[in-house]
């Protein structure tokens, strides 16, 4: 599967993402320096945990990237399991508990009774990551994460935030059929390129996985999904 069309494609993702990882790094840098021994100011919950989330984002890149690079060298595969989605969320939840706190966001789970989902659980732990990361830089002050099982028996996961939502002009554009990203203008498209894979990589009777970003019906914000059969 090939992500790019032109190896200049891969070329701008690359520096834009590069980019993004060095912005994040200054701030990490520059915060360390304002509250270190010799400022006399002391690190609170709150700035640490700002801290540690810009910390994680650099890694999350890092680790796109080289998934990145493994699946344009057909080195990326899947180690599919079964997994308790109740418990899977909650275990998401955990990991982005204490930035939620830090910036006043309300994070809660909507799962259905005994759901039961088949996936890598490292590559869509990334996936929500990713997704729970725009939320929570864009969300005003609630994130909701809902997993429910289709007619189909496929698994879906939405992460609805309250945020500003999408505008269609200046944000990737996603096309699940062709497994490709046009992307237009905003942000570094790393990420999507990173859930578009993923997902596109589980595969059962004759589907596959693929994602989704769009408004919500009441335009309070916006609502990505994955969708894994």
């Amino acid at each position: 599967m090939n992500t790019f069309d032109t190896p200049s494609a891969f070329n701008a993702l690359l520096a834009s993402s590069i980019h993004d990882m060095k912005n994040s790094l200054g701030l990490v840098i520059n915060s360390l320096e304002l509250f270190s021994k010799d400022s006399g100011q002391p690190l609170d919950n709150k700035q640490a945990s700002l801290l540690q989330f810009e910390a994680r984002r650099i890694n999350d890149n890092l680790i796109k990237l080289l998934a990145l690079y493994k699946s344009e060298n057909n080195l990326l595969s899947v180690n599919i399991d079964e997994h308790d989605i109740d418990e899977f969320l909650e275990e998401v939840v955990a990991q982005e508990s204490s930035i939620t706190a830090a910036k006043g966001i309300k994070l809660t789970t909507e799962c259905d009774n005994g759901l039961i989902g088949y996936f890598d659980i490292g590559l869509i732990t990334g996936v929500l990551g990713n997704a729970l990361h725009n939320a929570i830089r864009h969300t005003k002050d609630s994130i909701h994460l809902v997993a429910q099982g289709n007619k189909d028996k496929s698994l879906v996961i939405k992460v609805i935030d309250n945020g500003p939502g999408i505008n269609a002009a200046l944000t990737p554009y996603i096309s699940p059929a062709a497994g490709t990203i046009n992307h237009v203008s905003g942000g570094t498209g790393l990420g999507l390129h990173f859930c578009n894979i993923v997902a596109r990589l589980h595969a059962n009777r004759n589907k596959q996985g693929y994602i989704s970003i769009e408004n919500r019906e009441d335009a309070s914000g916006a609502v990505f999904t994955i969708y894994l059969p």
